[in-house]
Protein backbone atom coordinates (compact mmCIF):
# COMPACT_ATOMS: atom_id res chain seq x y z
CA UNK A 1 0.00 0.00 0.00
CA UNK A 2 2.79 2.16 0.39
CA UNK A 3 4.13 5.03 2.78
CA UNK A 4 5.82 4.24 5.84
CA UNK A 5 3.44 2.95 8.91
CA UNK A 6 4.48 3.29 12.62
CA UNK A 7 4.14 3.51 15.92
CA UNK A 8 5.27 6.86 17.74
CA UNK A 9 6.47 7.85 21.67
CA UNK A 10 6.82 11.44 20.75
CA UNK A 11 3.55 12.70 19.05
CA UNK A 12 0.50 11.18 21.15
CA UNK A 13 -2.71 12.68 22.71
CA UNK A 14 -2.58 10.62 25.50
CA UNK A 15 -0.76 7.29 26.76
CA UNK A 16 2.59 6.12 25.73
CA UNK A 17 2.45 5.67 21.83
CA UNK A 18 0.20 7.12 18.91
CA UNK A 19 -0.07 5.31 14.91
CA UNK A 20 1.53 7.62 12.29
CA UNK A 21 1.22 7.25 8.50
CA UNK A 22 3.64 9.45 6.70
CA UNK A 23 3.26 9.56 2.54
CA UNK A 24 5.68 11.20 -0.27
CA UNK A 25 5.76 11.52 -3.66
CA UNK A 26 7.30 8.17 -4.31
CA UNK A 27 4.86 6.78 -1.88
CA UNK A 28 3.32 3.65 -3.76
CA UNK A 29 -0.78 3.32 -4.80
CA UNK A 30 -3.21 6.80 -4.12
CA UNK A 31 -3.02 5.99 0.05
CA UNK A 32 -1.93 3.87 2.98
CA UNK A 33 -3.93 2.40 5.67
CA UNK A 34 -4.38 1.21 8.88
CA UNK A 35 -7.05 -1.90 8.86
CA UNK A 36 -8.14 -4.73 10.55
CA UNK A 37 -11.14 -6.89 11.05
CA UNK A 38 -13.55 -8.61 13.34
CA UNK A 39 -16.45 -11.02 13.35
CA UNK A 40 -20.01 -9.62 13.51
CA UNK A 41 -20.58 -12.22 16.52
CA UNK A 42 -21.60 -9.31 19.54
CA UNK A 43 -25.28 -7.53 19.71
CA UNK A 44 -26.25 -4.34 19.23
CA UNK A 45 -27.90 -1.77 16.83
CA UNK A 46 -25.40 1.14 15.98
CA UNK A 47 -21.18 0.42 15.63
CA UNK A 48 -19.16 3.48 16.08
CA UNK A 49 -15.49 3.94 15.39
CA UNK A 50 -13.99 7.02 17.10
CA UNK A 51 -10.27 8.55 17.76
CA UNK A 52 -8.44 11.71 17.64
CA UNK A 53 -6.32 12.76 14.41
CA UNK A 54 -4.21 15.28 14.06
CA UNK A 55 -2.28 15.87 10.51
CA UNK A 56 0.46 17.89 9.00
CA UNK A 57 0.99 18.94 5.08
CA UNK A 58 -1.65 16.22 3.81
CA UNK A 59 -2.03 17.43 0.50
CA UNK A 60 -5.17 14.50 -0.42
CA UNK A 61 -7.19 13.50 3.33
CA UNK A 62 -6.96 11.70 5.76
CA UNK A 63 -9.60 9.66 7.35
CA UNK A 64 -11.69 7.25 9.38
CA UNK A 65 -13.00 4.40 7.55
CA UNK A 66 -15.68 1.43 8.47
CA UNK A 67 -17.19 -0.95 6.62
CA UNK A 68 -19.93 -3.91 7.52
CA UNK A 69 -19.67 -7.33 5.25
CA UNK A 70 -22.00 -10.20 4.35
CA UNK A 71 -22.28 -12.49 2.20
CA UNK A 72 -21.55 -9.16 -0.21
CA UNK A 73 -19.10 -6.93 0.61
CA UNK A 74 -20.27 -3.58 1.82
CA UNK A 75 -23.65 -4.02 3.12
CA UNK A 76 -23.05 -0.58 5.00
CA UNK A 77 -19.82 2.12 4.88
CA UNK A 78 -18.98 5.15 6.60
CA UNK A 79 -16.22 7.19 6.13
CA UNK A 80 -14.75 10.84 6.61
CA UNK A 81 -13.80 11.16 3.02
CA UNK A 82 -16.36 13.97 2.30
CA UNK A 83 -14.91 15.87 4.91
CA UNK A 84 -11.79 16.58 3.32
CA UNK A 85 -9.42 16.65 6.23
CA UNK A 86 -6.48 18.02 4.40
CA UNK A 87 -3.84 20.65 5.06
CA UNK A 88 -2.62 21.32 8.71
CA UNK A 89 -4.41 20.75 12.03
CA UNK A 90 -3.58 19.48 15.96
CA UNK A 91 -5.78 16.63 17.62
CA UNK A 92 -8.95 16.54 16.83
CA UNK A 93 -11.82 13.57 17.66
CA UNK A 94 -13.85 12.66 14.99
CA UNK A 95 -16.96 9.96 14.66
CA UNK A 96 -18.52 7.74 12.16
CA UNK A 97 -20.94 4.69 12.76
CA UNK A 98 -23.25 2.30 10.55
CA UNK A 99 -26.70 0.39 11.66
CA UNK A 100 -25.81 -3.36 12.31
CA UNK A 101 -27.36 -5.24 9.65
CA UNK A 102 -28.49 -8.83 10.37
CA UNK A 103 -26.97 -10.31 7.76
CA UNK A 104 -23.65 -8.63 8.60
CA UNK A 105 -20.39 -11.26 9.14
CA UNK A 106 -17.63 -9.20 8.97
CA UNK A 107 -16.54 -5.72 10.20
CA UNK A 108 -13.69 -3.68 8.83
CA UNK A 109 -12.38 -0.68 10.11
CA UNK A 110 -8.95 1.96 9.88
CA UNK A 111 -7.48 5.10 9.48
CA UNK A 112 -6.09 6.32 5.86
CA UNK A 113 -3.81 8.82 4.45
CA UNK A 114 -4.44 9.58 0.69
CA UNK A 115 -1.72 11.61 -0.81
CA UNK A 116 0.72 13.26 0.73
CA UNK A 117 1.68 14.72 4.23
CA UNK A 118 2.32 13.11 7.63
CA UNK A 119 -0.97 11.96 10.33
CA UNK A 120 -1.02 10.16 13.72
CA UNK A 121 -3.97 8.77 15.15
CA UNK A 122 -4.98 7.78 18.92
CA UNK A 123 -7.47 7.12 21.14
CA UNK A 124 -9.12 4.86 18.81
CA UNK A 125 -12.35 3.48 19.98
CA UNK A 126 -15.03 1.08 18.60
CA UNK A 127 -18.73 1.02 20.42
CA UNK A 128 -21.78 -0.81 20.16
CA UNK A 129 -24.37 1.50 20.79
CA UNK A 130 -22.32 3.70 23.16
CA UNK A 131 -20.15 0.68 24.85
CA UNK A 132 -16.60 -0.72 23.75
CA UNK A 133 -17.16 -3.42 21.70
CA UNK A 134 -15.58 -5.81 24.07
CA UNK A 135 -17.91 -5.51 26.92
CA UNK A 136 -21.09 -5.68 23.94
CA UNK A 137 -23.15 -9.25 24.76
CA UNK A 138 -23.01 -11.91 22.23
CA UNK A 139 -25.32 -11.72 18.76
CA UNK A 140 -28.31 -13.71 18.87
CA UNK A 141 -27.84 -16.95 16.55
CA UNK A 142 -27.95 -15.95 13.38
CA UNK A 143 -31.35 -17.33 11.77
CA UNK A 144 -31.37 -19.05 8.31
CA UNK A 145 -33.17 -17.57 5.63
CA UNK A 146 -33.66 -19.19 1.98
CA UNK A 147 -30.61 -17.12 0.67
CA UNK A 148 -28.48 -19.39 3.00
CA UNK A 149 -29.98 -23.02 1.79
CA UNK A 150 -31.59 -22.67 -1.97
CA UNK A 151 -28.13 -23.40 -4.03
CA UNK A 152 -29.99 -25.03 -6.92
CA UNK A 153 -28.18 -22.24 -9.24
CA UNK A 154 -24.62 -21.09 -7.78
CA UNK A 155 -22.53 -23.24 -10.19
CA UNK A 156 -24.78 -21.04 -12.92
CA UNK A 157 -28.41 -21.08 -14.88
CA UNK A 158 -28.36 -24.41 -16.18
CA UNK A 159 -30.05 -22.73 -19.52
CA UNK A 160 -28.38 -23.13 -22.63
CA UNK A 161 -29.58 -20.15 -25.40
CA UNK A 162 -28.46 -19.94 -29.20
CA UNK A 163 -30.58 -18.04 -30.96
CA UNK A 164 -33.55 -16.32 -30.13
CA UNK A 165 -36.78 -15.41 -32.15
CA UNK A 166 -38.58 -11.87 -32.10
CA UNK A 167 -41.11 -13.70 -29.53
CA UNK A 168 -38.34 -15.14 -27.11
CA UNK A 169 -36.91 -11.86 -26.94
CA UNK A 170 -40.31 -9.43 -26.34
CA UNK A 171 -41.42 -12.77 -23.98
CA UNK A 172 -38.00 -12.65 -22.06
CA UNK A 173 -37.96 -8.61 -21.92
CA UNK A 174 -41.50 -8.81 -20.29
CA UNK A 175 -40.33 -11.92 -17.56
CA UNK A 176 -37.56 -9.48 -16.65
CA UNK A 177 -39.70 -5.97 -15.87
CA UNK A 178 -42.48 -7.97 -14.03
CA UNK A 179 -39.19 -9.51 -11.57
CA UNK A 180 -37.90 -6.78 -11.21
CA UNK A 181 -40.55 -4.76 -9.83
CA UNK A 182 -42.12 -8.06 -7.45
CA UNK A 183 -38.41 -7.85 -6.24
CA UNK A 184 -38.66 -4.97 -3.76
CA UNK A 185 -42.69 -4.86 -3.91
CA UNK A 186 -43.94 -8.52 -2.71
CA UNK A 187 -44.06 -9.33 0.63
CA UNK A 188 -43.00 -12.70 -0.29
CA UNK A 189 -39.81 -11.81 -2.43
CA UNK A 190 -38.88 -8.72 0.49
CA UNK A 191 -39.22 -10.81 3.81
CA UNK A 192 -37.06 -13.47 1.87
CA UNK A 193 -38.96 -15.92 1.63
CA UNK A 194 -37.82 -16.92 -1.63
CA UNK A 195 -34.48 -16.43 -3.74
CA UNK A 196 -35.52 -14.71 -6.17
CA UNK A 197 -32.65 -14.61 -8.63
CA UNK A 198 -33.14 -18.27 -8.71
CA UNK A 199 -36.72 -17.77 -9.21
CA UNK A 200 -36.18 -16.08 -12.40
CA UNK A 201 -33.94 -19.29 -13.74
CA UNK A 202 -36.91 -21.56 -12.36
CA UNK A 203 -39.65 -19.43 -14.58
CA UNK A 204 -37.12 -18.53 -17.27
CA UNK A 205 -37.64 -22.23 -19.28
CA UNK A 206 -41.71 -21.85 -19.43
CA UNK A 207 -41.03 -18.34 -20.46
CA UNK A 208 -38.31 -19.54 -23.23
CA UNK A 209 -41.07 -21.73 -24.32
CA UNK A 210 -44.13 -20.23 -24.48
CA UNK A 211 -45.32 -19.51 -28.39
CA UNK A 212 -46.91 -16.06 -28.03
CA UNK A 213 -48.03 -13.61 -25.29
CA UNK A 214 -50.60 -15.13 -24.04
CA UNK A 215 -49.19 -18.34 -23.26
CA UNK A 216 -46.66 -15.99 -21.54
CA UNK A 217 -48.76 -14.09 -19.48
CA UNK A 218 -50.61 -17.35 -18.23
CA UNK A 219 -46.83 -18.61 -17.47
CA UNK A 220 -46.01 -15.30 -15.32
CA UNK A 221 -49.34 -15.45 -13.65
CA UNK A 222 -49.17 -18.45 -12.45
CA UNK A 223 -45.90 -17.96 -11.26
CA UNK A 224 -46.91 -14.80 -9.47
CA UNK A 225 -49.72 -17.11 -7.43
CA UNK A 226 -47.43 -19.49 -6.50
CA UNK A 227 -46.52 -16.92 -4.35
CA UNK A 228 -49.54 -16.54 -2.18
CA UNK A 229 -51.88 -13.61 -1.72
CA UNK A 230 -50.53 -10.26 -0.32
CA UNK A 231 -52.20 -9.60 2.85
CA UNK A 232 -53.03 -5.72 3.74
CA UNK A 233 -50.44 -3.96 5.46
CA UNK A 234 -49.96 -3.23 9.29
CA UNK A 235 -48.53 -0.75 9.27
CA UNK A 236 -48.08 0.54 5.76
CA UNK A 237 -44.86 2.40 4.83
CA UNK A 238 -45.58 5.85 4.21
CA UNK A 239 -43.59 8.03 1.96
CA UNK A 240 -42.07 11.67 3.93
CA UNK A 241 -42.47 14.20 0.65
CA UNK A 242 -40.11 16.73 2.57
CA UNK A 243 -36.85 16.97 0.70
CA UNK A 244 -37.80 14.52 -1.48
CA UNK A 245 -35.84 14.29 -5.05
CA UNK A 246 -37.51 11.44 -6.63
CA UNK A 247 -40.75 9.39 -5.94
CA UNK A 248 -40.97 6.16 -6.44
CA UNK A 249 -42.80 5.26 -10.38
CA UNK A 250 -42.79 2.26 -12.92
CA UNK A 251 -41.59 4.05 -15.44
CA UNK A 252 -38.47 2.27 -15.95
CA UNK A 253 -40.70 0.00 -17.29
CA UNK A 254 -41.85 1.03 -20.41
CA UNK A 255 -37.97 2.41 -20.85
CA UNK A 256 -36.10 1.39 -24.04
CA UNK A 257 -32.90 3.26 -24.12
CA UNK A 258 -29.87 0.72 -23.63
CA UNK A 259 -27.26 3.39 -22.30
CA UNK A 260 -27.36 6.41 -20.08
CA UNK A 261 -28.14 8.96 -22.74
CA UNK A 262 -27.15 9.46 -26.78
CA UNK A 263 -23.83 10.30 -26.21
CA UNK A 264 -22.79 6.65 -24.75
CA UNK A 265 -25.13 4.95 -27.05
CA UNK A 266 -23.25 6.70 -30.50
CA UNK A 267 -20.05 5.78 -28.19
CA UNK A 268 -20.93 1.81 -27.82
CA UNK A 269 -22.76 1.42 -31.45
CA UNK A 270 -19.37 2.85 -32.99
CA UNK A 271 -16.91 0.71 -30.74
CA UNK A 272 -19.27 -2.46 -32.14
CA UNK A 273 -19.88 -1.90 -35.58
CA UNK A 274 -17.33 -3.90 -36.53
CA UNK A 275 -18.10 -6.89 -34.88
CA UNK A 276 -18.77 -10.47 -36.28
CA UNK A 277 -17.69 -13.68 -36.47
CA UNK A 278 -14.09 -13.73 -37.05
CA UNK A 279 -12.73 -14.06 -41.23
CA UNK A 280 -12.92 -12.02 -44.35
CA UNK A 281 -15.58 -9.29 -44.19
CA UNK A 282 -16.50 -6.82 -46.86
CA UNK A 283 -16.53 -3.13 -45.71
CA UNK A 284 -17.80 -0.04 -47.81
CA UNK A 285 -15.63 3.08 -46.48
CA UNK A 286 -17.21 6.47 -47.16
CA UNK A 287 -14.23 8.90 -48.57
CA UNK A 288 -14.96 12.31 -49.34
CA UNK A 289 -17.45 12.17 -52.13
CA UNK A 290 -16.85 8.70 -52.99
CA UNK A 291 -16.76 5.05 -51.60
CA UNK A 292 -14.07 2.55 -51.58
CA UNK A 293 -15.09 -0.98 -50.78
CA UNK A 294 -12.01 -2.90 -48.56
CA UNK A 295 -11.63 -6.53 -47.62
CA UNK A 296 -10.52 -7.01 -44.00
CA UNK A 297 -9.88 -9.65 -41.88
CA UNK A 298 -11.91 -9.49 -38.24
CA UNK A 299 -9.34 -10.95 -35.57
CA UNK A 300 -10.56 -11.94 -31.62
CA UNK A 301 -10.87 -9.22 -29.68
CA UNK A 302 -8.19 -10.60 -27.18
CA UNK A 303 -5.57 -9.80 -29.74
CA UNK A 304 -6.34 -6.68 -29.79
CA UNK A 305 -4.94 -3.37 -27.38
CA UNK A 306 -8.06 -1.66 -26.90
CA UNK A 307 -6.64 1.22 -24.55
CA UNK A 308 -6.42 3.63 -27.54
CA UNK A 309 -10.25 3.60 -28.02
CA UNK A 310 -10.83 4.67 -23.99
CA UNK A 311 -8.82 7.95 -24.43
CA UNK A 312 -8.75 10.79 -27.18
CA UNK A 313 -6.49 12.87 -25.37
CA UNK A 314 -2.87 13.30 -26.81
CA UNK A 315 0.07 10.87 -26.57
CA UNK A 316 2.98 11.58 -24.28
CA UNK A 317 3.70 13.22 -21.01
CA UNK A 318 1.23 13.70 -18.27
CA UNK A 319 2.17 17.42 -17.87
CA UNK A 320 3.90 19.87 -20.63
CA UNK A 321 3.64 22.76 -22.07
CA UNK A 322 2.13 23.22 -25.27
CA UNK A 323 3.26 26.81 -25.71
CA UNK A 324 5.37 29.64 -23.52
CA UNK A 325 2.09 30.21 -22.03
CA UNK A 326 -0.33 28.06 -21.65
CA UNK A 327 0.49 24.70 -19.87
CA UNK A 328 -1.52 20.53 -20.66
CA UNK A 329 -2.30 18.10 -18.28
CA UNK A 330 -3.67 14.82 -19.13
CA UNK A 331 -5.72 12.84 -16.55
CA UNK A 332 -5.29 9.52 -17.93
CA UNK A 333 -1.90 9.26 -16.33
CA UNK A 334 -2.00 11.95 -13.33
CA UNK A 335 -0.58 11.33 -10.07
CA UNK A 336 -2.74 12.75 -7.38
CA UNK A 337 0.60 13.11 -5.64
CA UNK A 338 2.29 15.13 -7.78
CA UNK A 339 -0.81 17.53 -7.95
CA UNK A 340 1.35 20.82 -6.65
CA UNK A 341 4.30 20.15 -8.84
CA UNK A 342 1.66 20.24 -11.94
CA UNK A 343 0.54 23.64 -10.80
CA UNK A 344 3.97 24.82 -9.70
CA UNK A 345 4.74 24.31 -13.07
CA UNK A 346 2.00 25.73 -14.90
CA UNK A 347 2.32 28.81 -12.76
CA UNK A 348 2.82 32.32 -14.37
CA UNK A 349 0.92 30.58 -17.93
CA UNK A 350 -1.95 32.02 -19.21
CA UNK A 351 -4.49 29.04 -18.70
CA UNK A 352 -4.55 25.48 -18.15
CA UNK A 353 -5.53 22.91 -20.07
CA UNK A 354 -7.22 19.70 -18.46
CA UNK A 355 -8.03 16.78 -20.52
CA UNK A 356 -10.11 14.69 -19.37
CA UNK A 357 -11.20 12.79 -22.46
CA UNK A 358 -10.32 9.72 -20.40
CA UNK A 359 -11.12 7.92 -17.29
CA UNK A 360 -8.55 9.13 -14.28
CA UNK A 361 -5.66 7.15 -13.66
CA UNK A 362 -6.00 8.28 -10.06
CA UNK A 363 -8.57 9.78 -8.29
CA UNK A 364 -7.65 14.08 -8.02
CA UNK A 365 -11.02 15.56 -7.59
CA UNK A 366 -9.60 17.09 -4.26
CA UNK A 367 -6.23 17.11 -4.40
CA UNK A 368 -5.76 18.94 -7.66
CA UNK A 369 -9.55 20.50 -7.44
CA UNK A 370 -8.86 22.47 -4.26
CA UNK A 371 -5.48 23.86 -6.08
CA UNK A 372 -7.89 25.45 -8.39
CA UNK A 373 -10.00 27.37 -6.62
CA UNK A 374 -9.66 30.35 -4.14
CA UNK A 375 -12.47 30.39 -1.65
CA UNK A 376 -14.68 27.26 -0.26
CA UNK A 377 -16.38 25.81 -3.13
CA UNK A 378 -19.69 23.75 -3.36
CA UNK A 379 -19.77 21.75 -6.57
CA UNK A 380 -21.74 18.28 -5.85
CA UNK A 381 -24.54 17.24 -3.93
CA UNK A 382 -25.51 13.50 -3.75
CA UNK A 383 -29.03 11.74 -3.30
CA UNK A 384 -29.61 8.91 -1.41
CA UNK A 385 -32.31 6.02 -1.36
CA UNK A 386 -35.13 5.39 1.40
CA UNK A 387 -35.27 1.95 2.07
CA UNK A 388 -38.54 2.07 3.21
CA UNK A 389 -39.78 3.46 -0.56
CA UNK A 390 -37.91 1.43 -3.28
CA UNK A 391 -37.67 4.25 -5.68
CA UNK A 392 -37.54 6.92 -3.62
CA UNK A 393 -34.25 9.61 -3.58
CA UNK A 394 -33.92 12.49 -0.74
CA UNK A 395 -31.01 15.06 -0.77
CA UNK A 396 -27.86 14.81 1.16
CA UNK A 397 -25.68 17.93 2.02
CA UNK A 398 -23.37 19.51 -0.82
CA UNK A 399 -19.45 18.58 -1.03
CA UNK A 400 -16.89 21.69 -1.27
CA UNK A 401 -13.65 22.26 -2.30
CA UNK A 402 -11.35 24.21 -0.18
CA UNK A 403 -8.85 25.97 -1.38
CA UNK A 404 -4.96 24.85 -0.75
CA UNK A 405 -1.73 25.98 -1.74
CA UNK A 406 -0.29 26.56 -4.28
CA UNK A 407 -3.18 28.05 -6.19
CA UNK A 408 -3.42 28.47 -9.75
CA UNK A 409 -4.43 31.91 -10.55
CA UNK A 410 -4.65 31.22 -14.83
CA UNK A 411 -7.72 30.63 -16.88
CA UNK A 412 -8.95 26.54 -16.47
CA UNK A 413 -10.40 25.18 -19.77
CA UNK A 414 -11.48 21.22 -19.44
CA UNK A 415 -12.07 19.06 -22.68
CA UNK A 416 -14.70 16.27 -22.52
CA UNK A 417 -16.37 13.96 -24.46
CA UNK A 418 -18.75 10.94 -24.74
CA UNK A 419 -15.11 9.06 -23.17
CA UNK A 420 -15.48 11.11 -20.30
CA UNK A 421 -17.86 9.07 -18.03
CA UNK A 422 -18.45 7.97 -14.05
CA UNK A 423 -15.02 9.49 -12.36
CA UNK A 424 -14.24 11.48 -15.33
CA UNK A 425 -17.32 13.27 -15.15
CA UNK A 426 -17.27 13.71 -11.54
CA UNK A 427 -13.94 15.60 -11.75
CA UNK A 428 -14.96 17.57 -14.47
CA UNK A 429 -18.10 18.70 -12.14
CA UNK A 430 -15.32 19.85 -9.28
CA UNK A 431 -12.84 21.62 -11.83
CA UNK A 432 -15.96 22.91 -13.12
CA UNK A 433 -16.31 25.30 -10.33
CA UNK A 434 -12.97 27.00 -10.45
CA UNK A 435 -13.54 30.79 -11.43
CA UNK A 436 -14.02 31.13 -14.92
CA UNK A 437 -13.34 27.42 -15.83
CA UNK A 438 -15.11 26.80 -19.37
CA UNK A 439 -15.71 23.02 -20.45
CA UNK A 440 -15.08 22.70 -23.94
CA UNK A 441 -16.15 19.33 -26.12
CA UNK A 442 -19.32 17.47 -26.42
CA UNK A 443 -21.59 15.90 -23.81
CA UNK A 444 -20.64 13.14 -21.54
CA UNK A 445 -21.63 9.87 -20.79
CA UNK A 446 -23.95 10.66 -18.35
CA UNK A 447 -22.95 7.84 -15.73
CA UNK A 448 -21.69 9.03 -12.49
CA UNK A 449 -22.09 7.94 -9.47
CA UNK A 450 -20.75 5.21 -7.26
CA UNK A 451 -21.11 1.68 -8.11
CA UNK A 452 -23.10 -1.13 -6.30
CA UNK A 453 -21.90 -4.41 -7.89
CA UNK A 454 -25.41 -7.08 -8.18
CA UNK A 455 -24.26 -10.50 -7.56
CA UNK A 456 -25.16 -12.99 -10.11
CA UNK A 457 -25.37 -16.75 -10.47
CA UNK A 458 -22.36 -18.54 -11.86
CA UNK A 459 -20.00 -15.81 -10.83
CA UNK A 460 -21.54 -13.15 -12.68
CA UNK A 461 -22.40 -9.55 -12.04
CA UNK A 462 -24.23 -6.60 -13.17
CA UNK A 463 -23.21 -2.88 -11.37
CA UNK A 464 -25.41 0.09 -10.67
CA UNK A 465 -25.22 3.46 -9.71
CA UNK A 466 -26.93 3.78 -6.15
CA UNK A 467 -27.16 7.06 -5.55
CA UNK A 468 -27.91 10.52 -7.45
CA UNK A 469 -25.32 13.09 -8.90
CA UNK A 470 -26.73 16.74 -8.77
CA UNK A 471 -25.13 20.49 -9.18
CA UNK A 472 -25.08 22.37 -5.73
CA UNK A 473 -28.17 23.84 -7.65
CA UNK A 474 -29.70 20.82 -8.06
CA UNK A 475 -29.05 20.40 -11.74
CA UNK A 476 -29.02 17.24 -12.78
CA UNK A 477 -25.82 15.14 -14.59
CA UNK A 478 -27.02 11.25 -14.76
CA UNK A 479 -28.82 10.23 -17.91
CA UNK A 480 -27.76 14.08 -19.31
CA UNK A 481 -24.04 14.26 -19.04
CA UNK A 482 -21.92 17.08 -18.43
CA UNK A 483 -23.20 19.73 -20.76
CA UNK A 484 -20.09 21.70 -22.67
CA UNK A 485 -19.84 26.09 -22.77
CA UNK A 486 -18.86 25.62 -25.91
CA UNK A 487 -19.26 22.85 -28.38
CA UNK A 488 -16.50 20.84 -30.38
CA UNK A 489 -16.81 18.30 -32.31
CA UNK A 490 -13.53 16.85 -34.17
CA UNK A 491 -13.88 16.88 -37.98
CA UNK A 492 -13.27 14.41 -40.58
CA UNK A 493 -11.08 17.04 -42.07
CA UNK A 494 -9.26 17.43 -38.75
CA UNK A 495 -8.87 13.85 -38.22
CA UNK A 496 -7.31 13.31 -41.82
CA UNK A 497 -4.94 16.70 -41.11
CA UNK A 498 -3.71 15.04 -37.21
CA UNK A 499 -5.18 18.03 -35.65
CA UNK A 500 -7.22 18.13 -32.30
CA UNK A 501 -9.58 20.69 -32.72
CA UNK A 502 -10.36 21.03 -29.15
CA UNK A 503 -7.33 21.55 -28.24
CA UNK A 504 -6.74 24.16 -30.90
CA UNK A 505 -10.09 26.09 -29.74
CA UNK A 506 -9.18 25.93 -25.94
CA UNK A 507 -5.92 27.79 -26.78
CA UNK A 508 -8.68 30.13 -28.73
CA UNK A 509 -10.26 31.01 -25.51
CA UNK A 510 -7.10 31.10 -23.20
CA UNK A 511 -5.83 33.79 -25.39
CA UNK A 512 -9.12 35.44 -25.88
Amino acid sequence: MGGGIVTDDQVVHSGKYSASIERNASSLAAFSTLTTTIPLDFAGKTIEWRGFIKWENVGGFVALWLREDGDTPALAFATLQGLNLNGTRDWTEYSISVSAMPEGKQLYFGFLLSGTGKAWVDDLQLLVDGIPVAQAGPAQPRVLTVLDMDHEFDQGSHIALGSLSDVQIKNLAKLAKVWGFLKYHHPAVTTCLHHWDYEFFRILPRVLDAPGSAETNAAISAWIANLGDVADCEPCASLDSSDLVLSPDIDWMGDEYADSNEAARLRDIAQSLTRGSCGEASVVVRRGDTTVSVQAGRVPASSLDLRASSTHDLPGDTFRMLTDDIAYLKLSSVNAANSASYIRSAAGTKGLIIDIRNYPSEFVVFALGQLLISQPTPFVRFTTGDVANPGAFRWGAPLSLVPQAPHYSGKVVILVDEISQSQAEYTTMAFRSAPGAIVIGSTTAGADGNVSTVPLPGGLSSLISGIGVFYPDNRPTQRLGIIPDIEVRPTIEGIRAGRDELIEEAIRQIRF
